[in-house]
């Protein structure tokens, strides 16, 4: 029995050097951006990953930035949280329709090229039965395209004529424009679109453009924590885009559109002036680490096809009135972790304080939480499937970062 849904997100990362910022994109004012370096300052950790050397971690800027959206507070998962565009995945992206269409674009199963082929462990989300013959790795990122376009306007599409010869590698991400897509007829898209999944493949068809599935790039898989009513097994793929492109939210699931540096996104949860959900927080702290977009794309188009293991984390609540979220890999985590959804007292408890536990912890891959808003990542195990480590968030000094 399944107690969840299925999704897909995407974190788009896009070159800020290129491209204008238009004023409703900006992500944070100079002020607080000097205050988020001061703070920062004092972050600096150095920690191994699974190559065995060590990285140095420097507050610079990087070159690109992150898209997030603010979740209306009328949402019933995550509201008012600043999340990656993503949604639950839908019968139309699972179509077999699909596959005739990229067969007319001269796409055959050969084409999608090793992302149908990875060799390490694959997360839940494409290891479920499915009946449709269009491959879980396709139709994933084809939702993940798709909800994009919904909640931002991000049109991430390839034209017939476009595609390239070696269609098997991963490339950049570019928005689809033409001359025939106004702003009007790009908004009504996206409302026939949000009303109805099967609208997307006409879109495509009108164009004669496919999805770039290409451009997608796994990155992680997150499962919501047993104790949640509402729960999803979400996909998250990462692109990036060497231009900054003119985005915008539907007023309707989304009320907000930025674009964020990593570090920035992370200090302003820090200063409580947003609302990050816990896998934003981990999957920003792993992308901190790239000051350069060219070496996230060569980073992730490598690690892409190394496997990836689904995150689901396993809650405790500590002596002290802290929640512990732990991951795979932590010395409290479960050999067998229970998937059932189960309420929220029937929580396991540590019989100490969260600070007791990291002292007799000697493997690490856990968050602490005091509550909604404040929260600590810990992390010192060597990272599997070829992932780059977290970088530490709002970690006060402590006997676990010795460990590091």
């Amino acid at each position: 029995m399944k107690y969840w849904k299925e999704a897909a997100s995407l974190i788009v990362a896009a070159n800020r050097r290129n491209g204008i910022f238009h004023p409703h994109t900006i992500s944070s004012s100079t002020a607080a951006k000097e205050k988020g370096e001061e703070k920062l300052s004092n972050r600096n950790k150095i920690r191994k990953i699974n190559d065995g050397n060590v990285i140095v971690r420097h507050h610079c800027e990087s070159d690109f930035s992150i898209l997030l959206m603010q979740r209306a507070q009328s949402s019933s998962f995550f509201a008012g949280a600043e999340v990656f565009p993503g949604g639950a995945l839908d019968n139309a992206d699972t179509s077999p329709d699909w596959l005739e269409f990229f067969e007319e674009a001269g796409i055959s199963t050969k084409d999608f090229g090793k992302m149908l082929s990875v060799q390490g462990q694959r997360p839940l989300v494409f290891t479920n039965k499915q009946t449709s013959p269009l491959p879980r790795e396709v139709a994933f990122r084809i939702c993940a395209i798709r909800e994009t376009f919904e909640e931002a306007g991000l049109l991430l599409l390839k034209s017939f004529k476009d595609i390239p010869h070696k269609k098997t590698e991963v490339t950049f991400a570019k928005n689809y424009e033409h001359p025939s897509l106004s702003e009007v007829t790009i908004d009504e898209w996206r409302r026939r679109v949000h009303g109805d999944a099967s609208q997307f493949i006409m879109l495509c068809r009108e164009l004669q453009c496919v999805p770039d599935v290409w451009s997608l790039m796994e990155w992680c898989d997150w499962l919501t924590p047993a104790t949640n009513k509402k729960r999803y097994d979400t996909m998250f793929f990462l692109c990036c885009m060497n231009d900054v492109p003119l985005v915008k939210h539907d007023a309707q699931e989304m009320i907000q559109t930025k674009w964020s540096l990593p570090t920035e996104a992370l200090q302003s949860f820090q200063d409580k002036q947003v609302y990050l959900p816990p896998p934003q927080i981990y999957e920003l702290s792993r992308i901190e680490n790239f000051k350069s977009l060219q070496d996230l794309f060569d980073f992730s188009s490598q690690r892409a096809f190394l496997g990836c293991e689904t995150t689901f984390p396993v809650l405790y609540l500590s002596e002290d009135g802290k929640v512990v979220s732990a991951y795979p890999g932590d010395d409290i985590y479960p050999k067998v972790p229970e998937f059932k959804t189960i309420n929220a007292g029937e929580m396991a408890v540590l019989n100490k304080t969260a600070e007791q536990s990291l002292k007799e912890s000697k493997n690490v891959n856990r968050m602490v939480f005091k509550d909604s808003t404040e929260c600590s990542l810990y992390y010192n195990i060597i990272p599997r499937f070829g992932h780059v480590a977290p970088a530490l968030f709002n970690n006060p000094d402590s006997d676990v970062q010795s460990k590091l």
